[in-house]
């Protein structure tokens, strides 16, 4: 299992060394975490510990910017405390630089308007996950967003649960 970038890597997308992001092994996957939690990589590695994912941070708005212009993930975890950008924009600006790359909308918060939630769903994401409600099911729904991906072949892509 590989943490942020892989252990040698260690460039800041934002810098000018920036390399394209490294070859992937067979069946390799990439897991882009947009979330300023810092438990949420050591989350992922608990819930995946066998599997081939290389998770990717991005911090804010800018820095998710930077690492899509240099990776397609197999699927997107962001979150609405995300800071930079109105996540809903964040969300159209995904779909335009990869349409087909899943949205998994994450919420720290116990309580949400249920009006941004129907809101961020319009938009097209994948799938919206409270962390209160345990990540056995942000797992489960990272391998159907996985899946449904991988169904997709040519055309458009349409995600959904």
């Amino acid at each position: 299992m590989k943490a942020l970038l892989k252990k040698n890597r260690t460039e800041d997308p934002a810098s000018s060394k920036v390399v394209p992001f490294p070859s992937k092994e067979a069946n390799e996957k990439t897991i882009l975490v947009a979330d300023p939690d810092p438990k949420m990589i050591p989350e992922m590695l608990q819930l995946f510990p066998h599997d081939k994912i290389t998770f990717v941070r991005a911090l804010g708005a800018d820095e998710l910017m930077r690492w899509l212009k240099v990776c397609t993930p197999e699927v997107l975890l962001l979150s609405t405390e995300l800071p930079g950008m109105d996540i809903g924009e964040l969300i159209s600006i995904v779909k335009i630089i990869h349409p087909r790359v899943p949205i998994i909308a994450m919420t720290g918060q116990d309580s949400i308007d249920l009006d941004i939630e129907r809101s961020l769903r319009k938009e097209g994401i994948f799938y919206f996950f409270h962390k209160s409600f345990g990540f056995d099911e942000l797992k489960t729904a990272i391998g159907n967003a996985v899946k449904t991906l991988k169904r997709v072949a040519g055309g458009r892509a349409v995600h959904g649960l």
